[in-house]
């Protein structure tokens, strides 16, 4: 189904807004569940709006050795899980 910008802008704030689900809209328009937010997104980029997940989510927080602990490169560990990439 072909829509406007204006007609996705409107999907995208009733999203927004909760009055419409991603499952109605889906059946709906007959998109994917990744086209519904993208045109959520859409909306919220155009009306200068921050996407909840963005805010709930620390990036400063991870740093590198957070995530991962450091291994050198000598280490059998570091030989083992390299030669799985080989």
């Amino acid at each position: 189904m072909s829509t406007t910008k204006e007609e996705r802008l409107a999907v995208g704030k009733a999203l927004h807004d909760k009055s419409l689900s991603t499952v109605d809209c889906m059946r709906k328009y007959g998109i994917s569940p990744a086209c519904v937010a993208n045109w959520q997104r859409q909306y919220e980029i155009s009306a200068g709006l921050e996407s909840p997940k963005a805010k709930s989510f620390p990036f400063s927080a991870i740093t590198k050795g957070s995530i991962a602990p450091r291994i050198s490169s000598g280490s059998f560990r570091y030989r083992k899980a390299m030669s799985q990439w080989r």
